[in-house]
């Protein structure tokens, strides 16, 4: 049956692995020199090296000695005397305190200090100095940080440098690397670098006689110990069952271990033999698939923690292996080693056989029977892995036979489905031969044994609320059930109009279970009889007649199940407005609230001439033509807010149709305000000026409107408001409009304005609004800036270019020495030679990877890699960036970001971009449009040019086209190629480009592959994809269910010319309207699909310049 869709389109009209880590690298770029393999890592692309890596010789100090007091006096008396000066010198330039936010409520002020009391002063006890906390004590996992605690001040308040000069009165043996600190005047912490190295005991003694300020004294000697544990197995792999007889093991730490010392004391322990281990290799490592990565993500714990191994000897088959790690393995971090041994253990695979078989039920409480109903599932469970790719389905057999029998494998299990019929019980039969992951196969035949039972009786609710009747069917409903009794029924007649009641009807139940009648008249009252079939979903037809006039009509029908139920949401039944109806009825709301409508026949799609339409609640209404098409001007809205307001009603006779959803929020002006605000800097020091200007302008909203002067608003007095972060009002005032529609505001800000994003808002006559934000901001001054720039463009694949960062002192000079840090990071390039725009070149098609798509040896490049380095004597650093290329032969942009910072930690930085070319030429394509009929030639225009855009003669041009499809192979989808064609031949130094026609068979998306190479032999390739339309699509999986894709075959046309638009569909025949705006005058073409894929035209007309939009 024909369906009723409405296009939209935007289309605009322009004219050593034993153990990680323990060796770093400057740079952080993946190993090059790997052999290349399947499993391998893709290459980054580039790697870095610096670009002068010869630095001059340090200069020799010059040997000097002391001058004589009377020289150096005589040298003094050369300068001129110091001027005197009365002002004092700030110690320290602190910035007054910010503005509170404001808030609401009344301020009370109370005097401070308070009013002297006649109470005594209170008279201070001697005390005995003593440690009133100390942690950590005793066995701990992890210690940050020692600290103790003091019952009176142990220092005076001064700075930190001053404190750290003093012996601290605490003794802690051993003593990591860390630094003493004081946490106020009483509490004393050792900070270590990291934390305290584990594996350690550590013991700390405040001795007898430490004294307090006050004079106070430790009458004795204050000790305790803590000890951090030695190394711990945290994780492991392999475990459990099914793995293979030569598994890499990885053991994990908790903290760093020694390989060289650890390793010889792993032991594999087989059937009471114990098994001598080794270190992993690389090429062992990187033949585990994604292991690399795994490795890599465990070292961001902390390094040199874990251990990679192998066995020396072969694992037998179906064996249980138990890794031991014994007692006494010591620690890379301290003296104490394991009290115990650490084991995990895993088994190698089994021979290939059935272990269990049973249907996927619910298990009876109390006991482990499955109850198995019709819908099962049964599942046959192996001792190892299967291999998919071998499995045959032919093995399984079901007795009695199942209709629509499914089997299929995933893991270790088959899967067996089917409709299976109760009080049946079932032999499921599976014939050895089934290979698993290991290349074993199954010797023996299996069979197993399940029983099924009906079904529970259940009654199916509505899914929507509301739907609409098939014509073609007749004015029945369907009720689904399984197992169900007689149904009680209830039919009311209804209009369009009680539909705000019908909702009010269901949420009364839903929300608050209070029972209630629908509206409407109650015409049938009644139980009927269900003519079931055990065990299976029915289908029961009620007949709607005895609700209908004439056979047409609207009615909700209530159906419930005469079985009890205790709570509410036990009630089973069925709720549901059904519309009997001829009239399809699609809405379009448009931005000014007007609508667009179109009235078709459910049966045929035809237009429907003499359809009044009307908006319920409005009095909005029209009548739609011979195209079935009609308008609503708008704004109609906003409606009310009712439930039923925004209801859509189509009348045509006696026949009606409904469809409740319209918006209405919409509010139409013929004209807006805008105002294009801008300020001075941008970012502000407190202290400093604000100063905001805009520019205000009217926009026609409607046909034929413009950009105007504000005429109504020149000479207005607008009042304007500065608000800080906070809310806190930081300025106000008026300003007027000039005659050029402009405004200006300036304003200081205070020194204890608050930072952060700041506003300007203006308010005047005639709804005008607008704003401007801005930056408010405290910060040192820049000393120096910092440029990037690259030399040796154009880039090529196999060459190398030079990224230089230029760091120079506003003063004057280079910043010398300075530590650079740089990052590069590669994404796709795209480039078009110059005068060669009416080409394609390099990648255009879109690659989706999405679930289900098998890619076995598919991994994921670096993107980025990392540099160090200093500045030299002028303040550059070069760095040398050699192209290595990746798999694909397309250009690669490289963003190269370089960070230098001064020795008083300001940090400046500064980015540029390299664009490398794959080969010194490329190929072009231009096809004659970007789609086309089945069968009919894909021909395209085919150029060689270099990156000047010059033609290049002599270059081998090789193209190929297939069409893509997807399918199901063993439960895996892959991509197939059909239908493949080439073209090849050789540019010449002509003008005129080559052209090469490749033919089309089936409809569907064809990839075309164009390659050349240069004289070097390096290849650069163009992609693009064409639709063939015709026919079917079969099984597109891009293609979303509903949606409608749209493709025109030009990018830019001139008045006179035709546009043709291809409509790929989820479904065919059907119905709809073209509406094409922004032009001269709003056009609709009525549109009629016989095929999923198909083209329409229109005409370009003058007025549709500079652009339009068609949906």
């Amino acid at each position: 049956m024909p369906r009723t869709w409405m296009v939209v389109l935007a289309l605009t009209v322009p004219l050593g692995m034993g153990m990680l880590g323990g060796c770093g690298k400057k740079a952080d770029v993946p190993d090059a020199a790997a052999p290349p393999k399947a499993s391998a890592r893709p290459r980054l692309g580039f790697h870095l090296s610096d670009a002068d890596p010869e630095r001059p010789a340090a200069r020799t100090a010059v040997k000097g000695e002391p001058m004589s007091a009377e020289a150096t006096q005589a040298l003094l008396a050369r300068l001129p005397k110091l001027a005197s000066t009365s002002e004092g010198a700030t110690a320290f330039a602190l910035r007054p305190s910010t503005a509170p936010p404001p808030r609401p409520g009344r301020t009370v002020e109370e005097p401070f200090p308070p009013k002297p009391t006649a109470a005594p002063k209170p008279t201070i006890a001697a005390s005995k100095l003593t440690v009133t906390r100390k942690a950590p004590e005793g066995a701990i996992s992890i210690a940050p940080n020692l600290s103790v605690t003091f019952s009176e001040p142990m220092v005076e308040l001064t700075s930190v440098s001053a404190l750290a000069a003093k012996a601290p009165p605490i003794k802690l043996t051993p003593e990591p690397k860390g630094s003493f600190r004081w946490l106020g005047t009483q509490t004393l912490v050792f900070q270590p670098e990291k934390e305290f190295p584990k594996a350690t005991f550590y013991e700390v003694e405040i001795p007898a006689g430490t004294k307090s300020l006050a004079g106070s004294k430790l009458e004795q000697a204050e000790k305790f110990s803590f000890t951090t544990p030695p190394p711990k197995l945290v994780s492991y792999t392999p475990v459990g069952g099914s793995v293979s007889t030569d598994p890499v093991l990885i053991a994990e730490f908790d903290q760093r271990i020694d390989p060289t010392v650890v390793i010889p004391l792993v032991r594999i322990v087989v059937d009471s033999n114990a098994l001598e281990v080794r270190a992993a290799t690389n090429a062992e490592i990187a033949a585990e698939d994604g292991l690399t990565e795994r490795l890599e993500a465990m070292e961001q714990k902390g390094k040199g923690r874990i251990l990679v191994l192998r066995a020396k000897a072969h694992i037998p088959p179906a064996t249980h292996v138990e890794v031991r790690i014994p007692k006494d393995t010591p620690s890379a971090e301290g003296p104490r080693k394991t009290t115990e041994d650490q084991s995990w253990s895993f088994d190698t695979y089994k021979a290939m056989a059935v272990t269990s078989g049973d249907c996927q039920g619910i298990t009876s409480p109390g006991t482990s029977t499955r109850t198995c109903r019709p819908n099962t599932t049964f599942v046959a469970t192996f001792t190892n892995p299967i291999d998919r790719e071998l499995f045959d389905k032919s093995v399984v057999s079901v007795e009695p036979a199942v209709e629509s029998l499914s089997v299929s494998a995933s893991g270790y299990n088959v899967v067996v489905r089917g409709k299976w019929r109760a009080n049946t019980r079932y032999k499921v039969a599976i014939k050895r031969g089934v290979t698993d992951m290991f290349g074993q196969v199954s010797v023996a035949d299996d069979t197993r044994e399940f029983s099924v039972v009906p079904y529970d009786p259940k009654l199916f609710r509505e899914n929507l609320p509301m739907s609409v009747a098939d014509p073609a069917a007749g004015p029945r409903y369907p009720v689904f059930s399984t197992n169900e009794g007689p149904v009680h029924v209830r039919l009311y007649r209804q209009e369009p109009e009680n539909w705000e009641a019908y909702l009010a009807f269901r949420e009364r139940w839903d929300s608050r279970g209070e029972a209630s009648t629908p509206p409407g008249q109650l015409v049938f009252d009644a139980d009927v009889k269900v003519d079931a079939k055990l065990d299976e979903v029915t289908e029961t037809s009620l007949d709607l007649a005895p609700a209908l006039k004439n056979g047409i009509g609207h009615v909700v029908v209530v159906v419930e199940s005469k079985r009890p139920y205790k709570d509410r949401w036990q009630r089973e039944w069925v709720r549901q407005w059904v519309q009997i109806t001829h009239i399809g009825i699609t809405s379009q709301e448009e931005r000014n609230g007007s609508l667009s409508l179109l009235a078709a026949g459910l049966e045929r799609g035809e237009p429907l001439e003499g359809v009044a339409f009307s908006v319920m609640g409005t009095g909005a209404s029209a009548v739609s033509g011979k195209d079935g098409v009609a308008h609503i001007k708008g704004p109609i809205g906003p409606y009310s807010e009712r439930r039923g307001s925004g209801l859509l009603i189509a009348r045509r006779g006696d026949e009606s149709s409904f469809a409740p959803g319209l918006s209405g929020n919409h509010e139409v002006r013929d004209r807006n305000y805008r105002m294009f605000s801008f300020d001075d800097r941008e970012m502000y020091k407190p202290g400093e000026t604000v100063r905001v200007k805009g520019i205000i302008r009217s926009v026609g909203s409607l046909k034929g409107g413009d950009i105007t002067l504000p005429q109504e608003l020149l000479g207005q007095t607008l009042r304007w408001t500065a608000t800080d972060t906070q809310g806190a009002e930081i300025g106000k005032g008026t300003t007027k409009v000039d005659d050029a529609g402009g405004v200006f505001v300036s304003f200081p800000l205070k020194t204890t304005v608050n930072l952060g994003s700041a506003m300007v808002s203006f308010e005047g006559p005639h709804d005008f609004s607008g704003s401007e934000s801005f930056q408010i901001q405290e910060f040192r001054r820049p000393e120096y800036e910092v440029t990037a720039d690259t030399d040796g463009a154009p880039f090529f694949v196999g060459g190398s270019g030079v990224a230089a960062v230029h760091a120079t002192y506003y003063a004057g000079g280079g910043l010398a020495a300075a530590e650079t840090d740089w990052r590069v990071t590669r994404s796709e390039g795209h480039f078009t030679p110059p005068n060669r725009s009416e080409y394609r070149f390099g990648k255009n098609h879109f690659e989706s990877w999405f679930y289900g798509y098998q890619e076995p040896n598919r991994r994921v490049a670096p993107t980025d890699a990392t540099w160090h380095g200093r500045t030299d004597a002028p303040g550059t650093h070069r760095l040398r960036v050699d192209f290595d290329g990746t798999e694909d032969p397309f250009p690669m942009s490289l963003s190269l970001s370089a960070r230098v910072a001064d020795v008083n930690r300001q940090s400046w930085s500064a980015a540029t971009t390299i664009l490398v070319h794959p080969a010194r030429v490329y190929v072009g394509l231009k096809p004659e449009k970007p789609f086309l009929k089945a069968g009919d030639p894909i021909v395209l225009d085919v150029v060689a040019a270099d990156v000047e855009g010059n033609l290049v003669a002599g270059r081998k041009v090789h193209l190929q086209s297939y069409r893509e499809v997807s399918e199901e192979v063993r439960g895996k989808w892959v991509k197939k190629r059909l239908d493949d064609a080439a073209c090849e031949f050789t540019t010449t130094a002509a003008a005129a480009p080559k052209a090469c026609s490749l033919g089309t068979k089936g409809a569907g998306q064809y990839m075309v592959i164009a390659d050349v190479e240069d004289e070097k032999g390096k290849k650069s390739r163009t992609t693009l994809t064409l639709w063939a339309t015709g026919g079917s699509l079969g099984n597109e999986r891009s293609l979303r269910p509903g949606a409608l894709e749209l493709t025109a075959d030009k990018t830019e046309y001139a008045p006179g010319q035709t546009v043709e638009l291809l409509v790929k569909a989820p479904f065919a025949p059907a119905e709809g309207i073209l509406q094409i705006h922004g032009g001269a005058e709003p056009r609709e073409i009525r549109v009629h699909l016989t095929d999923r894929t198909q083209t329409f035209t229109f005409p370009v007309l003058p007025g549709d310049v500079p652009g339009l939009v068609a949906r």
